[in-house]
């Protein structure tokens, strides 16, 4: 019997992955790899959606001026505007998209373990630089959403993003309520906590479960040294035709 239950567990799983990926509505290789990346951008998500509703709180109980927290947001706005072309560019040429997606979640969990430590210290530089750092790392749906193109058909590509979109909805629906359940049964700092801790679940995760993507970064090596090849060959063809005048010379 015990050794009929310890069979029944892997089998499970894999029913319960090939019934995520049906509902995904892909039969491709990388369905499974799919499968994690739909399931840590909802708990993403989540763990957003548990933060950031209750920061007008934060801002109130520190104390904060109306003047800062305009200063406050343009400066996350910027820093994400920032990241999005310098993190684009990483993860196309240096880490790969799963490098930025780990920086995204890692960076993430230091931003909202740093704003909980702060309101409940009363650090008003602490919450501001927490959304700096968050604004500097976070382009998961940006990352996410090339990752799934990358690994999908055009007909599979539309099924998966409206599944990614639809746990989005679904994560946003029940967050704000459940972090404000947590805030009332704890403090307002426990949800960022919480949800920091989901950024590092989802890390590790995507770590172990998510394979390497260094597609990028091939296809760039192959292009310098196309381009190097290229610059040599014009360099010779010149040399070749200075040669002839020389010689007549």
């Amino acid at each position: 019997h015990a050794e009929n239950e310890g069979k029944g567990h892997p089998l499970l799983a894999a029913v319960m992955l090939d019934k995520l990926q049906h509902w995904l509505g892909t039969d491709s290789e990388h369905g499974r790899h799919l499968i994690v990346i739909v399931i840590a951008v909802f708990l993403d998500m989540l763990a957003v959606s548990f933060f950031v509703p209750l920061l007008p709180f934060y801002w109130k109980q520190l104390g904060v001026k109306p003047e800062l927290l305009g200063f406050v947001s343009s400066v996350y706005q910027l820093s994400q505007i920032v990241s999005g072309v310098v993190l684009g560019y990483v993860g196309d040429h240096i880490l790969g998209r799963k490098g930025v997606m780990l920086l995204s979640f890692v960076g993430s969990a230091v931003s909202y373990a740093l704003a909980a430590t702060s309101y409940k210290a009363g650090w008003v530089w602490g919450v501001v630089l927490s959304r700096v750092i968050v604004g500097l790392v976070k382009q998961t749906m940006t990352i996410s959403r090339a990752a799934i193109t990358s690994m999908t058909t055009e007909e599979e590509r539309i099924s998966v993003l409206s599944h990614l979109r639809a746990s989005l909805t679904f994560a946003f629906m029940i967050g704000p309520t459940i972090g404000g359940l947590i805030s009332k049964w704890f403090d307002k700092s426990m949800p960022a906590y919480i949800a920091s801790g989901i950024f590092v679940l989802n890390s590790v995760v995507l770590y172990f479960y998510l394979p390497e993507d260094k597609d990028a970064q091939k296809a760039a090596h192959v292009s310098d040294g196309e381009g190097k090849e290229s610059e040599k060959d014009v360099t010779k063809a010149e040399d070749d035709k200075q040669k002839p005048a020389s010689q007549g010379r």
